[in-house]
């Protein structure tokens, strides 16, 4: 159903639909003042039975497979260290792409061995951020010999602290898609993520969920994690085109006119407003939000209300 299939089903609903058998036009000056109110309405009725009776039922996929450190391989850089005024470097050869975490106003700069014992400086990177609170850097790194060394040195004359380092022999499409290094690994969930589901995953991992949005994968997990969510539905405004559809089910759909004209009808007879909506109501308590049973090829299928982390073992489900 879309707003403009809507619209109809509320006007007829109100019956304010048609006069002595002739349909009263949508531009008619008494029914601009209903109309002007069923998008609103629309938006709160959807969003209502979106994160109660009938969840839109999305899925994000995630494969993670790291590709390796150069900085002596998979546990460099966990651990917080500091630095307190003098110069820390971290180097290897060939690198092409950099990660690390500072926490407090430093400069750091990713250097070049153009010739022997000469650093030639590719980019600094001054951090000005809040003290104590870790900001993430990455990039990638154009060097003129893809032979010569590459260095991270942490310079300054101030105390701060430092984690998560890594230099990679691998380019990245850009300096955003630059691989995060850390015990953890990011994954935000989409705009539209209301509520977790389920997570369900080839094989066991270790997993967290740092807010009610971010999952922390493991880093050694290899293979593909698919999070089933409930979404919140894209906001219906006067902006909203008349083709729009609604995203809730058509069982779902079938309920919203009922709510918006039991709305229409508050101020002008409490009856008929009353039985449209226990209409409404019924049709919502009648709602099936479960999802059928089949077959499917997967080991695990986790499922997590806390944030605490998780150490999953083969043969736990749900």
């Amino acid at each position: 159903m879309n707003i403009t299939q809507a619209d109809k089903k509320v006007i007829e609903l109100i019956n304010y639909y048609s006069i002595s058998g002739n349909v009263i036009s949508a531009a008619d000056p008494n029914g601009l003042d209903y109309r002007l109110r069923f998008r609103d309405l629309y938006d709160t009725c959807q969003k209502e039975i979106a994160t109660t009776a009938k969840k839109i039922r999305k899925t994000k996929k995630i494969v993670q497979s790291l590709i390796p450190n150069q900085l002596s391989g998979y546990t460099q850089g966990f651990g917080i260290a500091q630095h307190y005024d003098e110069d820390i470097i971290f180097e290897a050869v060939g690198s092409k792409s950099y990660y690390f975490e500072v926490n407090n106003p430093c400069v750091v700069y990713i250097e070049e061995e153009t010739s022997d014992g000469v650093w030639t400086i590719l980019a600094t990177i001054t951090d000005i951020t809040t003290a104590n609170s870790f900001t993430q850097y990455k990039g990638n790194i154009t060097a003129s010999n893809v032979l010569n060394s590459i260095r991270i040195r942490l310079s300054g004359a101030n105390p701060y602290c430092y984690r998560n380092l890594a230099l990679y022999a691998y380019s990245f499409v850009n300096d955003a898609s630059v691989q995060q290094w850390s015990q953890y690994i990011t994954y935000t969930m989409p705009t539209d993520f209301h509520k977790l589901i389920d997570v369900v995953e080839e094989s066991s991992i270790n997993f967290y969920w740092e807010k009610d949005n971010i999952l922390k994968l493991y880093y050694q997990f290899i293979g593909e994690v698919t999070i089933n969510y409930a979404a919140k539905p894209v906001t219906i405004d006067s902006l909203t085109v008349e083709a729009t559809e609604f995203e809730v089910s058509f069982e779902a759909c079938e309920a919203i006119p009922y709510y918006v004209a039991s709305h229409m009808m508050l101020d002008e007879n409490a009856n008929i407003s009353n039985k449209l909506f226990a209409i409404y109501q019924g049709k919502l308590g009648n709602m099936d939000d479960t999802t059928p049973n089949g077959s499917t090829t997967v080991k695990n299928k986790l499922f997590q209300y806390a944030k605490q982390k998780l150490f999953i073992n083969n043969g736990w489900g749900r």
